[in-house]
């Protein structure tokens, strides 16, 4: 991976990569030889004064990953150097586990990698739930993910829960708590904050409601402990939900949006 910048007035390298969005803790990795920075096609050593019309080039080693190919379909909503953004079919996990090794949707990644024969690692950003479908944004190389992890998402969703959910819009503000080793989160005083808007789109023939959700933070099972909290957990939801709940499950993640400053662009995704 490859990333060519002009120099448009007189500077230091180290402020020219840090107004390209590139942070102090990348910059340190890039000289810890994770990476290789080149000016007017020469290898750079030492800090380098920069003049106007020079070529600078940030050049990021191949990666490999112990993610094991799957050569399964993938549906990509959009693709370029920095990362890459899928759409997640339901009841497909997100990255490989001790009970869905086999196929996966990192695996089947892995496999779309290696015959567009791009070397590089398997990073996700935004992970979504087994029976959740929907927006996953991988990352194209370990120093721009630690990027990525500190942006602020935007992220929104679309479920049934069961019944007429009342009041039709609102905020739930509860914090959540992991307990031990258990898959389950639970409300908890001591847990960490957690936020999450909704709002009633329409109701269902069945009687249940079609509502929009957005996220203001991204802990684990937000959505449907947020919703159950409340009375009104998704429909199919035996976590969290009534275990004999057998209507279909229905989760969707539909729109990611964020600001990338390595190069200075916001990005939104709808589906």
């Amino acid at each position: 991976m490859k990333f060519e910048y002009q120099v448009t007035k007189p500077t230091t390298l180290k402020d020219f990569l840090l107004c390209r969005g590139f942070s102090k803790n990348v910059l340190n990795n890039m000289l810890n030889q994770k990476t290789s920075i080149y000016i007017n096609g020469k290898l750079y050593k030492d800090n380098y004064h920069l003049n106007e019309n020079d070529l600078v080039t940030v050049e990021f080693f191949d990666e490999t990953t112990s993610v094991k190919p799957v050569n399964k379909p993938i549906n990509i909503i959009y693709e370029d150097d920095y990362f890459i953004v899928l759409n997640k079919p339901k009841n497909l996990a997100t990255i490989p586990t001790m009970a869905r090794f086999d196929d996966n949707l990192a695996s089947r990644l892995k496999y779309y990698f290696d015959k567009t024969n791009q070397k590089i690692g398997i990073h996700v950003i935004t992970r979504l739930d087994y029976e959740t479908s929907g927006i996953v944004l991988f990352c194209k190389h370990q120093i721009l993910t630690n990027e990525l992890r500190k942006v602020n998402f935007t992220k929104k969703y679309s479920a049934t829960v069961l019944g007429k959910i009342t009041p039709t819009d609102g905020e739930i503000n509860k914090p959540i708590l992991k307990i031990g080793g258990n898959k389950k989160r639970v409300i908890d005083p001591s847990g960490k904050p957690s936020i999450t808007r909704y709002k009633l789109i329409d109701y269902t023939i069945a009687g249940n409601s079609n509502i929009e959700l957005e996220l203001l933070t991204g802990r684990t099972h937000q959505i449907r402990i947020h919703l159950s909290s409340i009375g009104f957990p998704l429909t199919g939801d035996t976590l969290y939900g009534d275990a004999t709940n057998c209507d279909e499950f229905n989760l969707t993640c539909k729109y990611l949006s964020f600001y990338f400053p390595i190069n200075k662009k916001e990005y939104t995704f709808t589906i």
